[in-house]
């Protein structure tokens, strides 16, 4: 993947995803880590990939600001690994935003593939 101040870049896949068998089990499996976290995430399959982008990473830097607890919590739950996001220089929170969207997409676009191959 393409690489934006150390971040992979995700949306070279996201227009793509859609068209994906796997994209509803996505978008369900992040609806519910959220839930699990005790976070709202009002989507539906029809929710254009970069817009569950922006949408997430714009909960996501709220919550780095305002509740690091429940951000922490929710990565915890989604599974993503800590050194994911601590392994990276990084100027500001607006990229911390971005690096945990594009690593909580990852794991769960993972997550997804699992869940078929064992179904």
């Amino acid at each position: 993947m393409k690489k934006e101040f150390g971040i992979p870049s995700t949306l070279n896949w996201l227009p793509e995803a859609a068209q994906d068998p796997r994209y509803p089990i996505f978008i369900n499996q992040l609806k519910k880590d959220f839930k699990r976290a005790g976070l709202s995430l009002i989507l539906d399959e029809n929710t254009i990939p970069e817009s569950v982008f922006t949408l997430i990473k714009e909960q996501l830097y709220r919550l780095i600001l305002e509740d690091f607890k429940s951000f922490l919590n929710l990565m915890y739950l989604a599974d993503v690994p800590e050194s994911a996001l601590l392994n990276e220089r990084l100027e500001d929170r607006v990229q911390f935003a971005t690096l945990a969207t594009v690593v909580l997409f990852e794991r769960e676009w993972n997550k997804t593939a699992w869940q078929l191959r064992k179904s």
